[in-house]
């Protein structure tokens, strides 16, 4: 008996082992490079001093109200906690023109452009709360950038979209049956 729950504990142990050791597979459909800014940042317009960058590449923007960057899956991407701008970007190929909406919830501001022109934004610092933007894109292939920035306090992101007449929405790097996200 003594024997047996050895071997448990050792199953246990090794299972443990084996699941931190083994990295996380993400589909990488955003890309998104952190960059943590040498002064502090109140809006964001402010000028960017970046002392360092990281890009990384994750399935979708879904980053929760922490006091740290966190992501749900791959979790906490330290050392990040305030002073940085985040810009996440994907290539998004549409079967034929849809109207979308785009929710950003955050925690502070952001600004989200299509193909290179702002659609809309929130330009200063605030607790977790949703805006929601609306764009018209044409069939083929557009570019969606996010720029976010994180002054002080809790930090938080997360990004979903849904087509206009259709109730579910899908979070930003979620294929749905009419649009394919790529990173770029």
């Amino acid at each position: 008996m003594k024997n047996i729950l050895l071997f448990v504990v050792l199953l246990l142990v090794a299972f443990f082992v084996y699941k931190k050791s083994t990295p996380i597979e993400l589909d990488s459909k955003v890309s998104m490079l952190i960059m943590q800014n040498s002064k502090p940042i109140r809006t964001i317009r402010d000028a960017q001093a970046i002392e360092s960058k990281k890009s990384i590449y994750i399935d979708r923007i879904e980053f929760k109200n922490s006091n740290h960057l966190k992501h749900y899956k791959l979790g906490s991407i330290r050392p990040y906690t305030q002073n940085l701008f985040i810009r996440f970007s994907s290539d998004l190929e549409l079967k034929e023109d849809k109207e979308l909406y785009f929710y950003v919830n955050s925690d502070d501001g952001f600004a989200l452009s299509v193909d290179d022109k702002e659609v809309c934004s929130f330009e200063k610092d605030r607790a977790m709360e949703s805006t929601r933007c609306e764009a018209l894109l044409k069939k083929g292939s557009r570019k969606v950038e996010i720029l976010y920035f994180q002054g002080g306090g809790n930090m938080g992101i997360e990004v979903r979209y849904r087509i206009k007449g259709e109730n579910r929405a899908y979070f930003f790097g979620e294929d749905s049956p009419n649009i394919r996200f790529e990173a770029n």
